[in-house]
């Protein structure tokens, strides 16, 4: 789903946060992952929200019913949401890829145009089964965003750390393969 939660613990491991990203809808008809960065298809998914509950994700669709990833019929409910026939899978298939539209093509002709869409292997760089579209684990500081003028929403992180006035902008770039204890 595109919308997560806030919380005040987050276990992580190899495979990135826990109950991120774990689960993926993917379209029967091409096999590809379905995401709202291809708004021609999948713009419904940013009208859904996921929190973790009890060890489960459960899904709110934008009739405000809930639904969890493991209950029977969430394939159905899922694809009439999606006018487009989906499987909810958790499992990521070898090759599991996406089509990622070109943004200014799609801002210059619209959401609903026909625009180059790359198709992109994801989750190359994670071990384990979850869908990330990179690395198990998306960390953004408060000064890249600020330097960027964006809200982390727009970025769907994992971590966003608070850093101090005149923290430069895109130091996380520099975190990859380190260790820190807190």
């Amino acid at each position: 789903m595109s919308l997560g939660e806030s919380v005040e613990r987050l276990f992580v491991d190899e495979s990135g946060a826990d109950g991120d990203r774990r689960s993926a809808v993917i379209d029967t008809v091409t096999g590809r992952i379905a995401s709202a960065k291809q708004p021609r298809f999948w713009r419904a998914l940013l009208k859904c929200s996921a929190t973790w509950d009890a060890g489960r994700v459960v899904i709110r669709l934008p009739d405000a019913t809930t639904a969890a990833v493991d209950d029977d019929g969430i394939d159905d409910v899922l694809s009439r949401l999606l006018g487009r026939a989906v499987r909810l899978i958790d499992d990521r298939p070898l090759g599991a890829s996406v089509e990622r539209p070109d943004p200014d093509q799609m801002l210059d002709l619209g959401l609903d145009a026909e625009v180059d869409t790359p198709v992109l292997e994801i989750a190359e760089a994670t071990p384990g089964n979850s869908f990330t579209d990179y690395a198990p684990l998306h960390a953004v500081t408060t000064a890249t965003l600020e330097h960027i003028g964006a809200e982390a929403d727009r970025y769907r992180p994992n971590l966003v750390i608070e850093t101090p006035a005149g923290y430069p902008a895109y130091a996380e770039n520099e975190w990859t393969d380190r260790r820190h204890s807190v």
